[in-house]
């Protein structure tokens, strides 16, 4: 016997009942919290140090790209870029076909 948690990133509630020769019968719920695991990313860009952006003749933003590692099954979900511990704009939606990412960066 199996059980297949098919639910995207939510809790899923089991009713469970279970009894012996000698004891009643027992209900209780049982909640498993499911989350999958997420890809790595690795980032492609910007990847050159040595070509820095300059205060007052480039825009205060950088573009960056990543390349999406799945390990796992893949299944929606989203990723959200966070700048000295602050969200930095709203989250970016990946289905399970998405293989990269890319995102203006405010600096």
């Amino acid at each position: 016997m199996g059980f297949y948690l098919v639910s995207n990133g939510s809790s899923i509630p089991f009713r469970v009942r279970a009894r012996s020769e000698r004891s009643p019968a027992t209900e209780t719920e049982i909640v498993v919290d499911y989350r999958p695991t997420l890809p790595q990313l690795r980032i492609v860009t910007p990847a050159d140090p040595a070509d820095p952006l300059v205060e007052g003749k480039d825009e205060p933003k950088a573009e960056l790209r990543a390349v999406l590692l799945w390990s796992g099954p893949r299944h929606p979900c989203r990723a959200l870029l966070v700048v000295n511990g602050a969200p930095a704009g709203e989250p970016i939606a990946l289905d399970a076909r998405s293989e990269s990412l890319a995102a203006a960066v405010p600096l």
